[in-house]
């Protein structure tokens, strides 16, 4: 990534995966990786100057999964309140003055791949760092998201469950079709 717009990444890792019974899907392995490793890897081939992995539920099993690779790892102590805590947490341990944006992706998302990441990131660039990007896959909101840097404080004070859809505006949002559903096909239930 250009070091005129520094983007950091946060891969949202601690879940209980409540809605998957006794099974952590972050560690199923899909195609022989785990899920949360095969998603982490996207984001670094996908050329982000940092990823940092927010882990929780199971943090020791899911940092054993990607402890070989180039990625700072930040346990959330509140993470059975939900995504905002895991935001917030991951929002406030980002170590960068000069940061341009935060790129927040769902750990479950294991088709993800380094293509998508580079288009969505391209864009922010392009974009000059000024609004809020992330993929649409047949007029469905995605992931990975881009805040510009202006929104690290609101991020950072997520809390709960609530997520950063919120601060979504047709005035600060470019949204980018793109034809691969690997955007929106996380994983939540065994069925899926």
């Amino acid at each position: 990534m250009s070091a005129e717009i520094p983007i950091a990444a946060l891969a949202l890792a601690a879940g209980r995966s409540s809605r998957m019974g006794s099974v952590n899907k972050l560690l199923r392995e899909i195609d022989g990786v785990p899920m949360v490793r095969r998603v982490v890897k996207a984001l670094i081939q996908g050329g982000l100057d940092s990823v940092t992995v927010v882990t929780g539920f199971e943090s020791d099993k899911v940092q054993k999964c990607i402890e070989d690779l180039d990625v700072n790892i930040v346990h959330n102590p509140n993470h059975f309140e939900g995504m905002g805590s895991s935001i917030s947490t991951g929002a406030r341990s980002v170590n960068c003055s000069a940061l341009s944006g935060i790129l927040v992706c769902l750990g479950d998302l294991p088709y993800l791949r380094p293509e998508i990441v580079a288009k969505v990131v391209h864009a922010f660039v392009e974009d000059g760092a000024e609004r809020i990007v992330l993929p649409m896959h047949k007029s469905q909101y995605g992931h990975p998201v881009i805040f510009p840097a202006r929104f690290r404080k609101q991020l950072e004070s997520l809390t709960g469950d609530e997520g950063a859809r919120r601060f979504f505006s047709e005035e600060n949002t470019l949204a980018i079709e793109v034809e691969d559903s690997c955007v929106v096909n996380d994983l939540d239930t065994l069925d899926d």
